[in-house]
């Protein structure tokens, strides 16, 4: 086995030199940091601005690491899809690879989510069947590697110039029309509603339709009626639910996880002080 190993890199490394190889790897990597940008630009505002009413505020934390993940997620990406001569290899065999890193990482993240998880079955049916999306995924990742590639060997000043301002202006409205698909649908915004209208007002006699748990219900009571601002994010520890943190202005801060899908009745399980749910 070490023998064949050996010549399948001493094969590789015969086909093209590492330079060339690292040099499209590097034009991904470029193209991922400026896609990934703006993606996680407009997923962070596009709820602010789309619903003024709503007391939400931008988590620039928030935006900067989902930056730096999908950066590094590209980087990863990049390397398998750029770092093959042959385009069939590193398209049809990228696009597989890419699959298997996505299925490691559901993978992961299923072992280390708390509570109740589900099968792994389910694990499997949300990654392989993706193949057929990252095949595609490998082939405009690699077709964008080979236009920048041939980009930077044209002889004309500003036809190069025009070429690479048209890839990236592609790759930022890719990047935009991925953060318009953060926001937020029907069943979000009836929960926020609902929590909005709760948290507004001071009355505590009659039923609410948002219940917090008995362990902090008294604590937030006592902050009804105050000016305080949400913060969401997707929940790291349940699939369907997001992550709101309520900043109230008397700097009280407490952080729910809130199932997505709820109706006009909100039943809140899990809530701790502070930015995180521990």
């Amino acid at each position: 086995m070490i023998k064949r190993l050996k010549e399948f890199f001493e094969k590789e490394f015969e086909q093209e030199a590492p330079r060339s190889r690292l040099q499209r790897v590097k034009y991904a990597i470029i193209l991922g940091v400026i896609g990934a940008f703006a993606y996680a630009l407009v997923s962070a505002v596009v709820n602010v601005v789309s619903y003024p009413n709503m007391h939400l505020v931008v988590n620039w934390a928030n935006a900067v690491t989902t930056w730096i993940a999908i950066t590094l997620a590209l980087a990863v990406a990049g390397f398998i899809v750029g770092w093959p001569t042959e385009e069939v290899k590193a398209i049809v065999g990228g696009g597989v690879m890419l699959t298997f890193v996505l299925l490691l990482v559901n993978t992961i993240a299923y072992l280390v989510v708390k509570g109740d998880k589900g099968s792994y079955f389910q694990v499997l049916i949300a990654s392989l069947p993706m193949v057929g999306v990252c095949v595609l995924a490998a082939l405009g990742l690699r077709q964008a590697i080979n236009r920048i590639d041939a980009a930077s060997k044209e002889d004309d000043l500003p036809r190069r110039r025009s070429q690479f301002v048209k890839l990236v202006g592609i790759i930022v409205v890719l990047g935009i029309m991925g953060g318009f698909l953060a926001r937020f649908d029907r069943t979000a915004l009836t929960m926020l509603t609902t929590l909005n209208a709760r948290l507004q007002s001071t009355d505590t006699s009659t039923y609410s339709k948002v219940q917090f748990p008995k362990d902090v219900l008294q604590e937030v009571q006592s902050h009804y009626g105050e000016e305080y601002g949400l913060y969401v994010r997707s929940a790291t520890g349940s699939v369907g639910a997001l992550d709101v943190t309520i900043r109230f202005n008397s700097g009280y801060t407490i952080t729910c996880q809130i199932p997505s899908d709820t109706n006009t009745y909100v039943v809140i399980n899990s809530c701790a002080e502070g930015t995180r749910i521990r």
